[in-house]
Formats: C-alpha cells, sequence, structure tokens
C-alpha cells in the first residue's frame, strides 16, 4: 500500500489521505480509523468499485454542491496537445443503450477531462496556486484535495514552468448502471504531459478517480487514488 508523502518533491507522490470525517468534521481520534463516511452523498457501488474503495490508499470526501455546465468530453478546450483525449467505456455493470452508454461517456469523461485541463494543463503559466483546479469535486473531497494541491495539481511547480505540452489523455470508466441510469462510475486516468521553463520534467499521473452524481445533477468527483511521478 503507498504511504503518505509529506511534502513537495521531485519524487514519486501518491495521494494518501486518512478518511475520518463525519459531516466534513473530524473525529475525535483520526488515526483510529481511515475510511471518510459519505453521510451526504448516498452512493451505490459495483462489486469492482467497491473492492477499489476497500482496498486503495486515497481520499473520499462527501457533501455536494449546485452543479455547474456539465464539459463534454468531445469539447475541446484550449490544450497544447500531442495526443487526443482517450475516453472509452471499459465496464458496464447493468444495462444502457449504446446512446445511454455514450452520454455517460460523455458527461462522465468531460468531468475528468475538465479536472485534467484546470488542475495541469490549460491556463496561463508561470502561476502560482491551484486556481479551479477542483471545481469539479464535492465539497470534502476538494478539502482534502486542496491540502494535496502538490499531487492534484501544479500549484507546486507552476510559478517555475513556461508552458504544459498533453503527451497522453486517457480515461477508462467502469459504469455501475440500474434502470437504464449510471448511479456511480470509476475513472482509471492516465495523464502525462511535459514542461518548458526552470522546471523542464515529464510529468505523469496515474490512478482512480471515483464518481457520482451531483444531488441537483452533472457529476462530481468523491474521491480519488493517484500517483504522480516527476522525471
Amino acid at each position: 500500500m503507498p504511504r503518505p508523502h509529506p511534502g513537495p518533491s521531485d519524487s514519486p507522490q501518491t495521494g494518501w489521505r486518512p478518511l475520518i470525517t463525519r459531516d466534513d468534521k473530524p473525529l475525535a481520534h483520526p488515526r483510529k480509523s481511515r475510511w471518510r463516511r459519505l453521510d451526504r452523498t448516498p452512493i451505490i457501488l459495483s462489486a469492482l468499485t467497491l473492492t477499489a474503495v476497500l482496498n486503495t490508499a486515497g481520499c473520499f470526501g462527501g457533501g455536494d454542491q449546485p452543479s455547474s455546465p456539465q464539459p463534454s468530453a468531445e469539447q475541446s478546450a484550449a490544450v497544447e496537445s500531442k495526443a487526443p483525449a482517450d475516453v472509452t467505456v471499459s465496464t458496464l455493470t447493468g444495462r444502457l443503450t449504446p446512446a445511454e452508454s455514450k452520454q455517460a461517456r460523455t458527461e462522465v469523461g468531460g468531468v475528468v477531462l475538465k479536472w485534467f485541463n484546470d488542475a495541469y494543463l490549460v491556463g496561463d503559466y508561470p502561476r502560482a496556486g491551484a486556481g479551479q483546479a477542483f471545481g469539479t469535486f464535492t465539497t470534502g473531497a476538494r478539502q482534502q484535495a486542496t491540502r494535496n494541491a502538490a499531487l492534484l495539481s501544479n500549484a507546486r511547480i507552476g510559478a517555475r514552468i513556461d508552458s504544459v505540452t498533453a503527451t497522453r489523455r486517457t480515461v477508462r470508466l467502469d459504469l455501475l448502471a440500474v434502470k437504464h441510469q449510471v448511479v456511480g462510475a470509476t475513472a482509471r486516468v492516465a495523464l502525462v504531459f511535459t514542461t518548458t521553463g526552470g522546471y523542464a520534467k515529464t510529468v505523469s499521473i496515474k490512478g482512480s478517480l471515483f464518481l457520482t452524481p451531483g444531488s441537483r445533477g452533472g457529476w462530481r468527483i468523491f474521491g480519488y487514488q493517484l500517483t504522480r511521478g516527476d522525471r
């Protein structure tokens, strides 16, 4: 099991956080558990996704906010890229028509690609901070991600780079559907990009994002299990 990486460095990082809140408030003894209760975000998980939740070291946060307009997997932001985004449905538990599956791929994949863009690929460099990198996260997950911004965004290196070019953007979706409605999703992601400037590196982000339908429509990222390598 990957261990937490306590601070910024050029070595691989992992997104490990103790997951122990109730209604986004710390419990009395945080070291006795590493699970976060999703009190305000009821989730139905497939066996595949449930196994991932139980066996990975990552962050899960409850809570939701009004949904902003959902991005589309087909929409192209101003991303400097040497590789097109590759978003596919890998596993479907339940039943969806081809049209429903395509819609799910577009909506869920679009949320993941928006995080790619906001956290790493789009915007002016040099820059400081994470900006709007976690706008598609639930309230609890966003709070954890902000504390883990060196992994989940370019906050640590943004002031030292001049440009970012994506060389790989891959999203594999595992969907759970009930009565032709997608009720849960896991996105297995691989993002690779190069940077120029004072910090000229090849950066890779790999792992899984866990998504839930928002209470007011759209999709939100409520958990992650990711690693980062800068070389």
